[in-house]
């Protein structure tokens, strides 16, 4: 097992790393002199870390197969701020060295929240939707991939089980809007937050380390997700034409604005409260990630996060 200090989070420059790591990525460059050199990104459960191998670049590629498991010892460095192994040594891992969990991050309550959406869907009460809903569950292959998946690359809910964890929370999060708002078809607005991120389990691929998919980067994640739930929809015998259409609307409006890739903008009010639900949901849950993550002593803001163009205010986690 890993030691405590040996977690990424726990990486701090100037110090040294002796331990396994999965290669989350690879790559094989050249310095301008024309000597080779291996940029590498380094995993375990608790995030990711940057690394360069300068020397004995020919062993390195024999045992750097991305989403292996390798034994790095090396130096940590200062990059642009950010800390960066100075790899060593690199060799390949036996199973019987490495303790798996060390390396997935995942959620741990996954039954509890997947009894919770089963009650959620179990209440609705429109049949034509309740069929839909079923119908999707009975899909084993389709649901074992749903448990596994992460709910986004790197900015939130970034672990295995966490779409299943996002989808739930944003369910949730419609279900309470809907007591606010009762004009609100709450069937739809629970299937939409069930639905909405489906795609994510085509779009990415979630081995030992997350990337996206060929077709992920090609189609995307919404498209996916919407092809998926309108065959299913066609696969129910006189599914109505007119809640099929509402239902991949609030599908393909779920990312709220073009310049999110959202093909179409909400235009009804289920979908306004499922795009709202999901931004919620997955900005809260990237905030406490950064506001609650690993820092440096003393450091009492985040670096800039280019993703949302601000520094966040760091707080420490209640015990």
């Amino acid at each position: 097992m890993k030691r405590e200090a040996d977690f990424v989070k726990n990486i701090a420059i100037g110090g040294k790393v002796n331990t396994f790591f999965a290669v989350a990525k690879k790559d094989f460059k050249t310095k301008k002199n024309g000597d080779p050199y291996v940029a590498v990104m380094l995993a375990d459960k608790t995030g990711t870390v940057n690394g360069v191998i300068w020397d004995d670049v020919a062993a390195a590629k024999a045992v750097l197969n991305e989403h292996d498991i390798v034994w790095v010892a090396g130096d940590v460095g200062d990059y642009s701020g950010s800390p960066q192994l100075t790899v060593r040594t690199v060799r390949g891992c036996k199973k019987e060295e490495y303790d798996i969990g060390d390396l997935i991050k995942s959620v741990e309550n996954l039954d509890r929240i997947e009894a919770d959406i089963k009650g959620l869907l179990g209440g609705i009460q429109d049949q034509r939707v309740k069929a839909l809903a079923a119908a999707i569950w009975k899909d084993a292959e389709f649901m074992e991939k749903f448990r596994k998946a992460p709910g986004g690359l790197r900015w939130h809910h970034s672990y295995f089980g966490g779409l299943m964890q996002h989808t739930w929370e944003v369910m949730e999060l419609c279900n309470k809007a809907c007591d606010l708002h009762p004009e609100a078809d709450r069937d739809l607005c629970i299937l939409g937050a069930f639905i909405h991120d489906f795609g994510k389990v085509f779009e990415l691929s979630y081995d030992l380390t997350f990337d996206y998919t060929d077709a992920g980067r090609l189609i995307g994640h919404i498209i996916q997700g919407n092809d998926f739930i309108v065959g299913k929809m066609k696969g129910i015998k006189e599914f109505p034409e007119e809640l099929a259409v509402h239902i991949e609307h609030i599908l393909l409006s779920h990312q709220g604005e073009y310049e999110q890739r959202s093909p179409v903008l909400p235009q009804t009010l289920e979908a306004c409260i499922v795009y709202h639900s999901d931004n919620l949901d997955s900005q809260a849950n990237a905030f406490k990630s950064v506001i609650y993550g690993p820092r440096e002593e003393g450091q009492k803001w985040s670096k800039w996060l280019t993703i949302i163009n601000r520094s966040l205010l760091l707080k420490e986690e209640k015990k």
